[in-house]
C-alpha cells in the first residue's frame, strides 16, 4: 500500500548527498511520488529545495546536477587556493561554488510549490536550530531571499562563511528533526541518512573522531537515529529509514579520492558520485519492494 501523505527528510554529508539522490531516484521509479513535506539539512537542504521546487519529483534532474559537479571536480566548489588567502579568516573557502548550485533553484516557483519545505539551520549566536520554510512571510515578497536560508544550511562552520538573514547569522543545520514531519501530519516518513555505516570490522576511531570534529556529520546522524528509535517505540507514525550503503572504510576512500581529485585531474571512468547514486538506488529499491510490495 502506497503512503497517501509521504514526507522526505534529507540529511547532510557533502558529496555523500549522492546517496540521497539515489534513494529519491528509486522512490520515483517505484511510484512513491508527490511528498507533501520535505525537510533538508546541509546538502540535503539544497537537494530538498530543488526537489520541492519541482513539485516533489525530478530526481533525474538532481542526478544530472551531481554528475556535473563530479565532472567539474571538487575545486569548482572549493577552490584549492582559497585556504591560502583565507587562513586568518573565520572560514577557509568562499561560497561561490555552493552559491552557483543554489542559484539553480527557481525561488519564485519554490515559494509557490504545493510541497512544504523546511530548511534546517543553526543560529550562530545561540547554537539553537532555526527552521526556515517556503511559507515564511519573509520570503513571500522577496522570494530570492530563501536562497540565503538554503546557502546557510550548507555553510559548514570554519569551512564556509555564515550567512546573515535579517539581524542574525546562520550556518549548517547539522541534524534533522523527525518530529516536525510528524507534526505536519505525514502518514509515512522517509529518512535519508548519508553518513557511513559504522561496522565493527571497518571501525576507524581516529577517522571517526576527525569526522565529528570537522563536520559534525556522525553526531548529526546519531542524534536523528536516536530520535527515530524513540519515535518508533512510541509508534507515532510509520518510518522508512535509509542508511548509506557505504561503510566507514569505503567512505574514507571516497572522501580521499574527492580531496585529491584536483591533483589527479580525473576520477575513475565511472566516478564515485555516480557509483554512489547507482548503489543507493539498488539498495533503496530492495527496501521499497520489501516495505511496499506491489500486487501482481
Amino acid at each position: 500500500m502506497q503512503p497517501e501523505k509521504p514526507g522526505f527528510i534529507l540529511g547532510g554529508g557533502g558529496a555523500l548527498g549522492a546517496n540521497s539522490v539515489g534513494f529519491l531516484w528509486a522512490a520515483e521509479d517505484y511510484g512513491i511520488l508527490n511528498p507533501t513535506y520535505i525537510q533538508g539539512s546541509s546538502v540535503g537542504g539544497i537537494i530538498g529545495a530543488k526537489l520541492a521546487e519541482m513539485g516533489g519529483t525530478g530526481s533525474r534532474v538532481l542526478r544530472d546536477i551531481f554528475l556535473d559537479v563530479e565532472r567539474r571536480g571538487p575545486s569548482a566548489l572549493f577552490p584549492a587556493y582559497d585556504p591560502i588567502w583565507h587562513w586568518s579568516s573565520t572560514h577557509l573557502f568562499r561560497n561561490r561554488g555552493i552559491r552557483r548550485l543554489v542559484d539553480m533553484i527557481d525561488a519564485e516557483t519554490l515559494i509557490r510549490s504545493p510541497v512544504h519545505l523546511d530548511i534546517v539551520t543553526i543560529r550562530d549566536q545561540t547554537e539553537s536550530h532555526k527552521y526556515f520554510t517556503n511559507r515564511d512571510p519573509l520570503f513571500q515578497d522577496q522570494p530570492e531571499r530563501i536562497k540565503d536560508a538554503i546557502l546557510a544550511s550548507a555553510s559548514i562552520p570554519g569551512f564556509l562563511p555564515p550567512i546573515q538573514i535579517e539581524d542574525r547569522f546562520y550556518s549548517d543545520g547539522r541534524h534533522v528533526s523527525i518530529q516536525r514531519a510528524i507534526d505536519f501530519g505525514c502518514d509515512c516518513i522517509f529518512i535519508f541518512f548519508n553518513g557511513p555505516r559504522n561496522r565493527a570490522k571497518d571501525a576507524q576511531p581516529e577517522f571517526d573522531s576527525w569526522q565529528k570534529r570537522l563536520f559534525g556529520m556522525s553526531t548529526g546522524d546519531r542524534v536523528a537515529i536516536e530520535e527515530l528509535r524513540r519515535l518508533r517505540r512510541a509508534k507515532s507514525s510509520k518510518f522508512v529509514a535509509f542508511r548509506s550503503p557505504w561503510t566507514t572504510k569505503t567512505f574514507a576512500v571516497m572522501e580521499w579520492r574527492a580531496c585529491t581529485d584536483f591533483e589527479r585531474g580525473e576520477l575513475n571512468k565511472k566516478g564515485d558520485i555516480e557509483l554512489a547514486m547507482e548503489h543507493a538506488y539498488e539498495c533503496a529499491m530492495n527496501v521499497f519492494r520489501r516495505k511496499f510490495p506491489k500486487e501482481i
